[in-house]
Formats: structure tokens, C-alpha cells, sequence
């Protein structure tokens, strides 16, 4: 093909326009990963158990006897979440996880 040539001239026109999709979709790529890091992020935030009235995992008294703080746990429900968790009505700790000492909660 010469320069002046209209089959040479439309090839450069489609290359241009095949340039221009390809920047548009790697913007779009970059505003999908975005995204997709920030829904993780909220995922995570999710998952962390809910503050409870006294604190999560702030301990009320430290002559609070272990034993009773072990038979403390109890179920709860995070309606923002939807999710069970579980609640130590001694210490004040939260967890998702049911407590190991615990095993008529799970």
C-alpha cells in the first residue's frame, strides 16, 4: 500500500478507533478493581464482631472468676449483618466464632 492510499487511510481510521476502545476499557478496568477493593473492604469491616454495650473484648473485672466468664457466653443476633455471633456477658467480649469452651453454643 502507498501513502495516498484510501484502503491504507481507512486502516489507520479503524486502528485509531480500536486505540480508543482499548484506553476506554482499561479505564473501566481500573474503576472495576476500585471498586471491587473497596466492596472488600467493606466486607472485612463486616465481619468483624459488633461492638457490644460494654466494649468488645473489654473485660468488666478482672476478679471476675474464669469460670464464670467461660459459662458466660451466650447467643446473639446482628441484624445488620444478619448474622449470629457470640456474646460473653462477663468480660464483654464478642465473637463470631462460638467460644471453644462452649461447645452447647455452636
Amino acid at each position: 500500500m502507498k501513502e495516498g492510499d484510501p484502503g491504507l487511510a481507512c486502516l489507520r481510521s479503524q486502528l485509531g478507533q480500536i486505540d480508543a476502545q482499548i484506553r476506554c476499557l482499561e479505564e473501566f478496568k481500573e474503576r472495576v478493581v476500585a471498586a471491587e477493593e473497596a466492596c472488600l473492604r467493606e466486607l472485612e469491616a463486616r465481619k468483624k464482631p459488633p461492638a457490644t454495650e460494654t466494649g468488645a473484648g473489654v473485660a468488666k473485672s478482672k476478679s471476675s472468676n474464669e469460670s464464670d466468664a467461660m459459662s458466660a457466653w451466650v447467643k446473639k443476633w446482628d441484624s445488620e449483618i444478619g448474622a449470629e455471633y457470640f456474646y460473653n456477658e462477663v468480660t464483654g467480649e464478642a465473637s463470631w466464632l462460638p467460644p471453644p469452651s462452649a461447645p452447647s453454643l455452636a
